[in-house]
C-alpha cells in the first residue's frame, strides 16, 4: 500500500511525500507558536496546562480549516 501511495521518484531529490509532510510540520510549528504567543499575551504569568494546550490547538486548527477551506 505504501509503495502504491508513495511511488519512488526518478533521479535525485526530495521525494514528494517528504516535502508534503515537511511543509505540514513547518505549518504546524508556526501555528503552534502563534497560538502560544496569543495565549501568553492574555496570560503572561499563568501556567499552560496540557489540556489548555490541547484545547487551544484544537480550536486553532478548526478556525484555520474554516478560513482556508470554506464550505460553498
Amino acid at each position: 500500500m505504501i509503495r502504491k501511495e508513495f511511488p519512488p521518484t526518478a533521479g535525485p531529490g526530495i521525494p514528494p511525500w517528504v516535502r508534503r509532510y515537511g511543509l505540514l510540520a513547518i505549518f504546524s510549528l508556526v501555528t503552534a507558536l502563534i497560538a502560544l504567543a496569543i495565549w501568553r499575551t492574555q496570560n503572561p504569568t499563568g501556567e499552560l496546562n496540557w489540556f489548555t494546550a490541547v484545547l487551544i490547538g484544537f480550536g486553532w486548527e478548526s478556525a484555520v480549516e474554516k478560513f482556508l477551506r470554506p464550505k460553498a
